[in-house]
């Protein structure tokens, strides 16, 4: 791992730790096996980590200048290529102070500007971030060398680390326009004599369409710190505008919804929960649909309920034990409100995602405060293709 991966790394540890902390001081209790498990595990890792970051400087601490320039020179003549690497906070920075962006910043930005227009969606920032991971371009006239960029996918997260994946939802990326997802109804197969005609057994195949639609939210960021241009830097700068947009994403399709993106908890018929009978009851629901893979995603008020929650009065054993209802995953997030909580085939929530991510350097809003604002513009839509495979309740 190189040294952003690695900060990134620990610093998502350390959330997971800090968020076990908060559960137990919340709930007035010591932390149970299992978080105990987690924590321990991932503070070795923290350890470890660190001493790779150390090891890693040590390493190009001992690299001579002779060293450096011998390995790029033979580098570059095997491949006639230079590696370079895209800066988001050195673009911000000069942006910010009117000064002009280098060749390559400018064909990297353009490429992200032609991905959004071929997505049939607008932008009008100064910054477009393209979602591909790697790039090429040619600059200078008289060279043609070739420059290849390595850039972290700015919403890479939202595949990898968001509750939504982990659900199983599915998400789709590099949209153009409206998209018509088809919707597969069950097959109506028939028995029938050995020479008779067979019936139509075709299934009915609805569809749902995806429009894009305008998620926005704003980071405000000192001067001081942009003017770091440092790896730990760009790595916060990054996590910052993914976890705003990462966050509205989440609270939006765990909510109420938006124009033209469903939210699990739209509907207003919510079973009230009270004991386990009444879970298994909302599972068969479920299950009466013909699903694939069922889980559950609630809120953490509903997980300490259903923690605390005995099955029976004929036996201590609780509904939520190790992360898991019966054998169910459960997913528990703070974007689910209140004490809700919903179960089903999530693979039916169509997440679409269209060009990348639009990046408007504000100076001077926040200028007498002594921050810039980055106004964040990317184009989502959620449709749920099958509703009855989903099953929402409330727990008292």
């Amino acid at each position: 791992m190189n040294s952003i991966e690695i900060i990134d790394r620990k610093n998502s540890l350390r959330e997971t730790m800090q968020n076990i902390i908060n559960v137990c001081k919340a709930e007035v209790r010591e932390m149970n096996d299992e978080e105990k498990e987690i924590f321990e595990s991932s503070k070795v890792e923290v350890r470890k980590l660190n001493q790779d970051l150390i090891d890693l400087k040590k390493t190009l601490e001992n690299y001579s200048i002779e060293d450096i320039e011998e390995r790029k020179i033979n580098k570059e003549i095997k491949t006639n290529k230079t590696k370079m690497e895209f800066r988001l906070l050195s673009a911000i920075n000069k942006i910010a102070n009117n000064k002009n962006l280098d060749e390559f910043e400018t064909q990297y930005i353009a490429q992200g500007a032609n991905e959004m227009r071929n997505a049939g969606v607008t932008y009008g920032g100064q910054i477009q971030l393209p979602t591909e991971l790697r790039a090429d371009y040619t600059v200078g006239d008289t060279s043609g060398s070739t420059v290849a960029t390595e850039v972290p996918f700015i919403l890479e997260p939202l595949r990898g680390k968001n509750v939504l994946s982990d659900m199983g939802c599915r998400i789709i990326t590099g949209l153009k326009s409206n998209v018509k997802v088809p919707v597969m109804g069950a097959i109506n197969a028939q028995w029938a004599g050995e020479t008779a005609s067979a019936s139509n057994g075709a299934s009915a195949i609805s569809e749902v369409e995806l429009s894009p639609v305008r998620l926005t939210t704003y980071v405000d960021v000192s001067k001081e710190f942009i003017a770091l241009d440092t790896a730990d830097a760009e790595s916060l700068i990054r996590k910052d505008i993914v976890n705003s947009i990462q966050t509205k994403l989440e609270q939006t399709i765990l909510g109420s919804g938006y124009t033209g993106v469903d939210g699990i908890f739209a509907s207003a018929a919510t079973a009230n929960t009270t004991d386990f009978s009444g879970l298994t009851s909302l599972e068969a629901d479920v299950e009466d649909a013909n699903v694939g893979k069922i889980s559950y995603v609630m809120s953490n008020k509903a997980k300490a309920v259903f923690r605390n929650m005995a099955k029976s009065a004929k036996t201590t054993e609780l509904v939520l034990q190790g992360g898991e209802i019966d054998g169910t995953p459960v997913y528990a997030t703070s974007n689910v409100l209140a004490k809700n909580f919903a179960v089903g085939d999530f693979s039916n929530v169509i997440i679409g995602q269209w060009g990348g991510t639009d990046i408007t350097v504000d100076p001077y809003s926040q200028a007498t405060n002594g921050k810039i604002r980055l106004v964040v513009n990317a184009y989502f839509a959620c449709k749920i293709a099958r509703p009855n495979a989903i099953k929402v309740g409330k727990v008292a």
